[in-house]
């Protein structure tokens, strides 16, 4: 500017008028377009791929620098004496409009456009962490601003952010700003929820995050599309156009959910054995596939980590038995039409039908204390109801994966079908479940009759009474034999001094499974006693006696 204004007093010199308000355009014009202009293209464009604090910082300060150059124009000497006054009004006027008539700017390349994305991306950092600083606290749990890593009391977003609005003003004033926002605010956007649902959720929470998540969406990025959007309201208005539609806001809203579903996919295996514990990250789920689906990152996250933890000779049957109950839990919840569980938890089938003891394994969990809960086995009895029509939901689009597609009924997914479905059939784990009855009934530890009787029932109207005929009879035996054990008990002590009950489990052994038992020969104290049992019970049971079994 100097160098002009030397020009200027040498033609005022020279008597060179007329000449004044050109060298002045002209000058302007080339100082502006061949050296500021230039010099602050030069800088963005090299800023690298993931640039560093340093780097932002670096091309807000060129920015700042443009500004002032650009201010400096506007104080460029005047001689008025030498020019009317219309003339050096329209000579100001020329010179405020002059960034936004730069012939570079129609040359600007999409890469200019593109590295706004990282500097956006930082300003929307920046804006987020001011507005949701509690929020941020509550969530991952420290007191460190999101954006700055200081303590919050410490914060330096302010400084950072009133500073970015000058980059903002340029931009305007270069008549850029639109541009630059359609090309770069939205992929920012994206970055930023991307980096910080990865921040927030990295780590396995059983507590839900999108209720959490949808606040600090709206609090920041929303309200900072606001800001980006009033900013090009002039431009804008002319075109009758909006920056930001709803179908760009509600796709940025289902990316929250795109990247929580990606981020806790990761925690399947932890959210599948913490069950029921995770029941609101489920709810979280569930929500995410409702909206956006994505059940193949789900899906393969559980075949990946069953083959991994649990699919190899070190795992026990138990766990995993226990493992796959729970997954039929957990993915029938996320997925009431069963494509999910099925394709998730396949090959954890075909594994346990490759074991000796799984369908023992089954059978013995179906008791007060095993992992099968009763109301699970009993909630569906294999048969549609009229209710089923109108909870029908159509099968997602990888259902053409799922296994026997075309023989799948829809009632085929609950938990007993999903147990029984491992053998391909009901009569091995129907005759499993006889003699585990008989063991367990014979094993001498109280048994709940009323909770046996409710399983026997439970088969019964699956599987129908074939094979199960002699359970009924099994349980009578149980129950009548404690009523005559007491019976018998009390004649016996006024006989004997016992110091130990003496028990008996009575069986019509035409019902019962065979039973292998060894002889053993006992103390002639335990035989007498055994035989006034053998009379009393004659006594109550006219015509019945008894064939002793000592060691069961």
């Amino acid at each position: 500017m100097n160098q002009l204004s030397s020009i200027i007093d040498d033609l005022i010199e020279n008597g060179e008028i007329d000449l004044i308000l050109p060298v002045i355009k002209g000058g302007i014009k080339n100082q502006i377009e061949e050296v500021y202009f230039p010099q602050l293209c030069s800088v963005i464009e090299n800023v690298p791929q993931s640039p560093s604090a340093n780097d932002i910082q670096h091309v807000i300060n060129a920015f700042l620098q443009f500004e002032l150059l650009l201010n400096e124009t506007n104080q460029i000497y005047i001689p008025e004496q030498y020019v009317d006054k219309e003339q050096c009004l329209n000579l100001k006027r020329y010179i405020e409009i002059l960034p936004s008539k730069i012939n570079r700017l129609h040359t600007i390349k999409n890469s200019f456009y593109q590295k706004f994305i990282c500097l956006f991306e930082y300003y929307l950092a920046c804006y987020t962490a001011i507005q949701s600083k509690t929020i941020i606290s509550e969530l991952i749990g420290n007191t460190l601003c999101s954006f700055c890593k200081k303590q919050i009391g410490l914060c330096t977003c302010e400084t950072f952010y009133r500073n970015f609005e000058a980059v903002l003003n340029i931009l305007k004033r270069l008549k850029l700003l639109t541009k630059v926002c359609q090309m770069s605010a939205i992929e920012a956007c994206r970055h930023r929820i991307s980096n910080f649902v990865r921040d927030t959720c990295s780590k396995y929470s059983p507590n839900e995050c999108i209720p959490v998540l949808e606040q600090w969406y709206e609090s920041g990025v929303h309200c900072w599309l606001e800001i980006l959007q009033g900013y090009c309201y002039d431009e804008l208005s002319q075109s009758s156009q909006e920056l930001f539609d709803d179908h760009k806001r509600l796709e940025l809203k289902n990316y929250i959910l795109e990247c929580y579903i990606k981020a806790r996919s990761k925690h399947m295996f932890m959210i599948i054995i913490e069950y029921p514990e995770s029941c609101k990250v489920l709810k979280d789920l569930k929500q995410c596939i409702k909206q956006i689906g994505h059940r193949y990152l789900i899906i393969d996250t559980v075949k990946d980590e069953f083959n991994k933890r649990l699919l190899h000779p070190g795992a026990g049957t138990t766990d995993i038995l226990a493992a796959f109950i729970n997954a039929i839990r957990v993915l029938r919840y996320l997925d009431s039409t069963g494509v999910m569980m099925e394709l998730s938890c396949n090959n954890v089938k075909q594994y346990l039908a490759r074991r000796e003891d799984t369908i023992r394994v089954i059978v013995s969990n179906m008791n007060e204390h095993g992992v099968l809960e009763l109301d699970e086995l009993t909630e569906s009895d294999g048969r549609a109801t009229q209710m089923d029509m109108y909870d029908w939901e159509p099968e997602p689009i990888e259902a053409l994966n799922a296994p026997d597609r075309a023989l799948r009924t829809p009632h085929s997914r609950d938990m007993m079908s999903m147990l029984v479905s491992i053998y391909g059939h009901p009569e091995l784990f129907v005759e499993e479940y006889v003699h585990m009855l008989a063991d367990r009934l014979l094993s001498g530890v109280k048994v709940d009759i009323t909770h046996e009787g409710r399983y026997v029932d439970l088969l019964k109207n699956r599987f129908g009474d074939a094979g199960l005929q002699g359970c009924d009879v099994m349980l009578k035996d149980y129950i009548d034999s404690e009523t005559i054990n007491g019976s018998i008990r009390k004649n016996l002590s006024e006989k004997f001094s016992l110091e130990l009950p003496i028990n008996a489990l009575i069986i019509s052994s035409q019902y019962w499974p065979e039973v292998k038992f060894s002889p053993i020969e006992l103390p002639d104290e335990l035989m007498a006693i055994q035989k006034a049992y053998t009379t009393a019970y004659g006594s109550i049971r006219s015509r019945r006696t008894l064939h002793w079994s000592h060691n069961y």
